[in-house]
């Protein structure tokens, strides 16, 4: 889009240049050319100024996604080490699911279909919508809900 409001800069430049000579005080073709090579040269200073600044945008952009998932790791690194005083276990997990209203089947330690089944509609439920796995981060998740 800009190159062509550029390419119309520099047609109208070239139109307004030619209908400024009358008759009378016309004015050599070298004039005009000049006239029109710096208009040029100014088109494309503009076009170099604008690439410049887009490649700098993208090096900003790039940096910015970069530290974005350096974070994202970082944090996923850090709960994933939490340290629960009680760790999880089947039988909590099934419990809690219970408690909630989700049918995870009997109590009894078996991560079963049901149970699975239970899990995966609490984390619909959520908007979680990823494969799950039995961890400290779930099972914070359940706890807290169950205390709500």
């Amino acid at each position: 889009m800009k190159h062509v409001v550029i390419t119309l800069t520099i047609i109208c430049l070239v139109f307004f240049v030619g209908c400024g000579q009358n008759d009378k005080t016309e004015k050599s073709s070298s004039n005009t050319e000049e006239k029109l090579r710096q208009a040029v040269e100014a088109v494309m200073e503009q076009i170099e100024k604008e690439k410049k600044d887009q490649t700098e945008d993208a090096i900003v952009i790039e940096t910015v996604k970069d530290k974005t998932n350096q974070t994202v790791e970082a944090v996923k690194e850090e709960t994933a080490q939490i340290d629960l005083p009680n760790p999880p276990t089947i039988e909590e997990v099934q419990s809690i699911l219970e408690h909630l209203g989700y049918e995870p089947g009997p109590i009894d330690g078996i991560l079963g279909p049901r149970t699975e089944n239970a899990v995966k509609k609490f984390l619909n439920d959520q908007g979680i919508l990823q494969n799950f796995k039995i961890d400290n981060n779930f099972i914070l998740l359940l706890r807290n809900a169950k205390n709500k």
